[in-house]
């Protein structure tokens, strides 16, 4: 718990800065698959909350609580087979303790399969906040009869056990606590991790020698700084390992954590390896350049596949961030090679972590616009409707209020965002019996003002209203 602030601050590092705020509750979640000999495979399904991001209202006693509801659905051949949910309520005096999260593992005895986690958090004080996660995991069927290893599950504490320690993260003689958003960094630069190995008793040989060490994709990470070895002597049927490998001087990035097992002889018996991010803008500069420079070479291709939206309609969309010398470049563009060449100029001048593969800039962007698409299109493409540019500049209002259109006025909209300018607004009004609004007014600076908005709906008679937040 002491390392889950880390995750919002990443997330407050990278994005704060490029896009009006998004829904300011998360959650956070991952799975790991383990067996006990006689038993079905267990799959643990732990989750991570953030209480210092939801809404605190007054009780009856004068405690300012702030409560969550946490709905859990599980898939198989993209049929559900379980469906919960339940409340997670916070005391706002907690958050002074230095707890800034609350983890939960959800243990289920599971037969071999594909399987779907669907995890969804909505602010019981404020309806609006929500946030989701769905993941695919697979749960394979260990026959005991040879060596096999489990998931690796990453930690925010792997050690042995300590009193007073809770009974819902001991594995056997270790303490074991989840860290579902796998994000490491902030004071503490090391990833902690837990593995479980079985069948080691089927080695006719007299030890066995577990190598883990960290990787990118392009296998350049130092491997001998970056690793550990421990040799196992005794060899039993299940082998608990709590590992840990400090990462002060590798920087910000995607990275793998691979898990290896040998036999006396040097020869790999079988390995596993699982994704984890690193926050550490201090890490070794050299390093970092060298990467930094060949990533940016390379993404010239992964820009071309990247994304649902084909580049011709990725660069239209750009109209509302790219500067007037940009326009001018576009108007000049003739064919796809130097199309792409300018998509990885354009982005590369923006991305907020040229360390990192993905961009997180234009991931946001592009998966807005896709979204105004869905939602806002109709004869025209949603981006270029006027609640599709709000929508792909601002996020996801905080609030919409809708009123229907009647005998006696047209339909609109009132899109609200509290976290902009103190508060901003933008009116949009249908003119005709299309799915296009067009805005009319804002409270925005640099936005369209129109004092007189209220005329052109033409409503005398209380129309029909509701609240909700379906975009």
């Amino acid at each position: 718990m002491k390392n889950s602030a880390l995750r919002i601050s990443i997330i407050i590092f990278i994005f704060s800065k490029i896009f009006a705020q998004e829904s300011s509750l998360h959650i956070d979640a991952d799975y790991a698959v383990f067996y006990e000999p006689g038993k079905e495979n267990i799959v643990e399904l732990s989750y991570a909350l953030y209480p210092s991001e939801w809404v605190y209202k007054s009780d009856n006693n004068g405690k300012e609580m702030g409560q969550v509801v946490v709905q859990l659905e599980l898939f198989q051949d993209n049929k559900i087979i379980y469906r919960t949910a339940w409340k997670v309520v916070n005391d706002k005096k907690n958050l002074s303790s230095g707890n800034q999260s609350k983890i939960d593992i959800l243990r289920f005895k599971m037969k071999k399969g594909m399987y779907k986690a669907f995890f969804k958090v909505v602010d019981s004080n404020n309806i609006a906040n929500s946030d989701s996660v769905d993941f695919n995991f697979n749960v394979p069927f260990y026959k005991g009869n040879k060596i096999e290893i489990s998931d690796i599950m990453f930690c925010t504490q792997a050690r042995k056990i300590e009193k007073g320690d809770s009974d819902l993260f001991k594995k056997g003689y270790l303490y074991i606590e989840p860290n579902p958003g796998r994000m490491y960094g902030g004071s503490k630069k090391s990833v902690d991790f837990y593995i479980e190995i079985y069948g080691l008793d089927t080695l006719k040989n007299k030890s066995a020698e577990i190598y883990y060490h960290v990787d990118d994709d392009k296998s350049e990470v130092n491997k001998e700084k970056y690793a550990k070895k421990e040799k196992i002597v005794d060899l039993r049927k299940m082998e608990r390992i709590d590992g840990s490998i400090d990462l002060k001087d590798l920087f910000s990035g995607t990275y793998w954590l691979v898990c290896q097992v040998f036999d006396c002889d040097n020869k790999l018996i079988i390995q596993n390896r699982r994704k984890f991010f690193l926050y550490n803008p201090e890490g070794n500069k050299k390093e970092k350049n060298v990467l930094s420079a060949r990533r940016r070479k390379e993404s010239v291709g992964a820009l071309k596949l990247a994304g649902d939206i084909d580049e011709d309609t990725e660069i239209k969309s750009l109209v509302y961030i790219a500067t007037k010398q940009e326009k001018d470049i576009i108007k000049k563009l003739r064919n796809s090679e130097a199309k792409i060449r300018f998509l990885k100029e354009f982005w590369e001048k923006r991305d907020p972590d040229l360390s990192t593969v993905v961009n997180e800039y234009r991931k946001i962007y592009l998966k807005r616009v896709s979204y105004s698409n869905a939602k806002f299109g109709h004869f025209i493409d949603g981006w270029q409707t006027d609640r599709g540019r709000v929508y792909i500049l601002y996020g996801k209002p905080d609030n919409i209020e809708h009123h229907n259109s009647n005998a006696s006025g047209r339909a609109f909209q009132i899109w609200r965002y509290d976290n902009i300018e103190g508060g901003v607004e933008f009116m949009f009004v249908s003119f005709n019996s299309t799915n296009n609004f067009t805005l009319v007014n804002s409270t925005k600076r640099g936005e369209i003002k129109n004092a007189n908005w209220e005329n052109l709906i033409e409503l005398n008679a209380q129309g029909n209203m509701m609240q909700n937040n379906q975009y």
